[in-house]
Parts: structure tokens; C-alpha cells; sequence
């Protein structure tokens, strides 16, 4: 069995890259982490910024749906009162509809029936409502 012949340097130290702090003193270094972290502090801030807003948008939303929410509530409530009241009415209507057919009916009937002056006494207690 061959071994590779052996270089001169390991291959571990051939391959790395340079680092960004290689060939920095301390001071640089922590001066551009300083500014790095500045940066990225300010970027925090304006996105917590525009969520806080959002925040409030979606606060203000939600109380406005509240709102409508229980207006619609009431509107349905109202017109359901509304809608038994009509049937209410409807139903009275239909009441005295059938009442005032059957009331022509018998008038009908009686001025058939009646000749002359009986016509006459007819009329006046229908018309007068049976106060004659």
C-alpha cells in the first residue's frame, strides 16, 4: 500500500480562507462590530416600529368590527321585530278582508231579496248599521 508523498505544510492551514478580522487590531475589530451592531439596532427599531402600527391598525380594525358587528346584531334584531309585525298586520288585514267579503255577501243577499219600501228600510240598516 502507497501513502501520498507528504507536503511540506498541512493541508488544513493551505485551504482557509481569510477572515474579515484577519490582519485587523482589536480596536478595528470591535469598531466594525460596534457599527455592524448599530446598524442592525436601527434596522430593529424601524421594523418594531412598523409592527407597533400594524399592531394598532389591526387593534383599530378589530374595534371597528366590534362595532359593526353589534349594529348588525341590532338592525337583525329590529327586523325581525318588524317582519312579526307585518305578519301580524297581514293577518288582521286578511281578518277584515274576509269579514268585509262575507258582510257584501249578505248585503248582496238582503237587496235581492227586498222589493219596494222594504228596499229602502233595508239600506238605511245597512247603511246606518242596524240604528234605524
Amino acid at each position: 500500500m502507497r501513502h501520498p508523498p507528504l507536503s511540506p505544510t498541512p493541508p488544513f492551514l493551505t485551504n482557509t480562507p481569510p477572515t474579515p478580522t484577519q490582519g485587523k487590531t482589536i480596536d478595528d475589530i470591535i469598531n466594525d462590530w460596534s457599527a455592524e451592531l448599530e446598524n442592525r439596532s436601527r434596522l430593529f427599531v424601524k421594523q418594531s416600529q412598523r409592527l407597533a402600527h400594524w399592531d394598532r391598525e389591526v387593534l383599530r380594525n378589530r374595534h371597528t368590527l366590534l362595532e359593526l358587528e353589534e349594529a348588525l346584531r341590532k338592525v337583525s334584531l329590529g327586523q325581525e321585530s318588524l317582519d312579526m309585525k307585518l305578519s301580524l298586520l297581514e293577518t288582521h288585514q286578511k281578518e277584515v278582508h274576509d269579514a268585509l267579503l262575507a258582510m257584501e255577501g249578505e248585503a248582496d243577499k238582503m237587496f235581492r231579496v227586498c222589493e219596494g219600501e222594504s228596499c229602502l228600510f233595508v239600506y238605511l240598516f245597512v247603511f246606518w248599521g242596524g240604528n234605524v
